[in-house]
């Protein structure tokens, strides 16, 4: 098998250090053949930025590396051992082949890398220690308006039922009244049978019996009227 190389460097300008730096290698192959090139090793010059790529123009494959170069110089550079594989699986081995680089310095033209004079020491940075002053303050100011609020509440003044001077905690014989003005009759009837309850007379039969139609006709299906008279029937028990 007859094979032709060619090693290629960027053309153009010579790179330098630092520059992405494309090494082409050219090979003519027969017809109904592949390639599978290897990715150039990194070293202390040297170092890929990818794996190679290849592309091909009739018999012709260019397989191309991009690497970058850490040091200015001529650098002997070892491109790596390209794989040929014939259509019927068979392989061979185009071996390993040498390219030399000249790679530019980054410096200023003629200064020479021992001779530049090194920058003045960066001052060192001071490192500030965290206060609690902050947070005291904060802690200070949350406690100053959270214990106005906290005596408010536990100071908000008395029932209501207790500052007007009536006796109990619950609605009064006047308040049941305008509900049953306004029609509120189911709630009435609750109200008076809590008031008949704490009424003196509550062991009466006749009034356990009026609380427990007073009790039912709250959840029970009485109609308006029934529901009216029940509740003043109510009115005049509380008022006896």
């Amino acid at each position: 098998m007859l094979l032709a190389l060619l090693l290629l460097a960027q053309a153009g300008d010579n790179p330098a250090v630092g520059d992405t730096v494309w090494l082409r290698r050219v090979i003519t192959i027969p017809g109904g053949m592949s390639v599978r090139p290897r990715p150039i090793a990194s070293n202390s010059v040297l170092e890929p930025l990818g794996p190679p790529e290849v592309a091909s123009s009739g018999r012709e494959i260019t397989i191309r590396y991009p690497v970058v170069f850490w040091r200015p110089g001529v650098h002997r550079v070892e491109m790596p051992a390209v794989i040929i594989v014939r259509s019927d699986g068979f392989s061979d081995t185009l071996l390993a082949a040498i390219a030399n680089v000249e790679i530019r310095s980054v410096l200023p033209p003629g200064a020479k890398q021992d001779s530049l004079a090194p920058a003045p020491p960066a001052e060192a940075v001071a490192r500030s220690t965290p206060s609690p002053i902050p947070l005291t303050i904060l802690l200070v100011l949350a406690v100053g308006a959270l214990l106005p609020l906290h005596w408010w509440w536990r100071k908000r003044g008395e029932p209501v039922a207790a500052v007007k001077g009536a006796p109990g905690r619950g609605p009064q014989k006047s308040d049941i009244e305008a509900w049953v003005s306004a029609g509120e009759l189911h709630a009435a009837a609750d109200a008076y049978a809590q008031l008949l309850r704490e009424r003196p007379a509550a062991n009466d039969p006749a009034v356990q019996a009026l609380i427990g139609r007073l009790h039912e006709a709250r959840y029970g299906a009485l109609g308006q009227d029934e529901l009216l008279a029940l509740c003043r029937d109510a009115a005049r028990a509380v008022g006896g």
